[in-house]
């Protein structure tokens, strides 16, 4: 655990303070924009744009596994929600140079804490207000044609790849995020070049290891980004300049024997065309215990699916399972599908309506619970 906790009021204040700033020159431009031309004139021009983005969403639980087995008895929980709203600016300082500033907003949601000896787990409750995050804050210069410098609260590339190739993190999380196995983003530094011929980027890097809502991680612990992701096939044309690949590395960097170190690692492999987008993720995770000699070795897979029509109806499908400890009798491994149909009628506005079953399994792949939730889900960008 990092107990530190980030000085909310004064990082609000400060992140105000700073979006005006740089936005303080753009709003004679703006102003002259919005009276003549449309809403994209008034929020984008060469310097700067601002970015909005919201998920809303009702969700419905069918069936609770914690009261698997009440009958009508089931409370059927159920909640509209605003999950998370964006909101930032993201500058062109100069033409070396570029900045953004992206604030989050949402709850923090409850936490479930490492197995206990009898292979249960336990979760604590979040904070249900809503707080206000310094989501990313970077700055990026231009070393070169093909070499990039990041410096802030940095977003994940990896993460975002994966994002950004299914296209429904307004819906539900990726692998890695649903379960907290890598953060969507961090305080640190990282190195990027830009591979010839557009085949893709290569990242490494440094960071906290703690997320963006950690503040002040003072401890001698970081984390090792190696990443990339890459469009091998381009230059054939086709369908080769459809398929795109992903790999991951999070190394512990430490400076005792006194701590837990951890290696994380993933591959993606897709294909994305107009209509079609199919992928498969693999990941794997060892831990291995301070002063111990047991490790403790995780295995995870994913596989995404999006159909786009001309009718502008989508289908939309993701499966995982995730075994936390692999050799662990006592372990409970996670199955999760989620599946649905979503509407964009116009590219500011998408909603998708889904299912999502979960389940979990001992070890001989019994099932034990179940949990199934209906999601009405709402994305809002602009």
């Amino acid at each position: 655990m990092k107990p530190n906790k980030p000085d909310v009021p004064r990082a609000t204040a400060w992140l105000l303070g700073l979006c005006l700033a740089l936005m303080g020159p753009q709003i004679a431009f703006a102003d002259e924009e919005k009276t003549t031309g449309p809403l994209e004139k008034f929020t984008k021009s060469d310097k700067i744009t601002l970015e909005n983005k919201a998920y809303f969403r009702y969700w419905y639980d069918v069936q609770d596994s914690a009261v698997q087995g009440d009958g009508e008895d089931e409370p059927h929980a159920n909640s509209f929600e605003l999950w998370r709203y964006y909101f930032g600016v993201k500058a062109q300082v100069t033409p070396w140079l570029k900045a953004r500033i992206t604030a989050d907003v949402g709850a923090d949601k409850s936490q479930t804490s490492a197995e206990a000896d009898d292979g249960h787990t336990h979760k604590t409750p979040g904070d249900p207000r809503y707080g206000l995050f310094a989501k990313y804050a970077w700055f990026e210069a231009k070393l070169s044609d093909s070499l990039f410098l990041k410096a802030g609260i940095i977003e994940n590339p990896y993460h975002a790849f994966t994002d950004k190739l299914w296209g429904y993190r307004y819906v539900f999380k990726n692998l890695g995020d649903e379960e907290k196995l890598w953060n969507s983003a961090d305080p640190g530094v990282h190195l990027r070049w830009a591979l010839p011929s557009s085949l893709g980027n290569l990242v490494i890097g440094v960071v906290n290891g703690s997320g963006y809502k950690k503040a002040g991680d003072t401890d001698d612990l970081k984390n090792l980004w190696l990443q990339a992701w890459l469009h091998p096939l381009k230059p054939m044309g086709g369908f080769g300049e459809r398929i795109m690949i992903g790999a991951y590395l999070d190394y512990t960097l430490a400076s005792s024997d006194n701590v837990d170190k951890r290696i994380l690692y993933s591959g993606l492999a897709g294909y994305k065309d107009d209509m079609v987008t199919v992928a498969y993720q693999l990941i794997g995770q060892q831990v291995d215990a301070a002063g111990a000699d047991d490790s403790i070795s995780g295995l995870g897979h994913g596989a995404y699916l999006r159909l786009d029509t001309p009718w502008k109806v989508g289908v939309l499908g993701r499966f995982a399972m995730w075994d936390v400890d692999t050799s662990s009798e006592a372990n409970h491994a996670k199955q999760q599908f989620v599946g649905g149909l979503s509407y964009t009628p116009v590219s500011l506005l998408s909603m998708a309506v889904s299912g999502v079953h979960t389940s979990w399994s001992d070890v001989d792949g019994d099932p034990l619970e179940e949990e199934i939730k209906v999601l009405l889900s709402t994305q809002l960008k602009f």
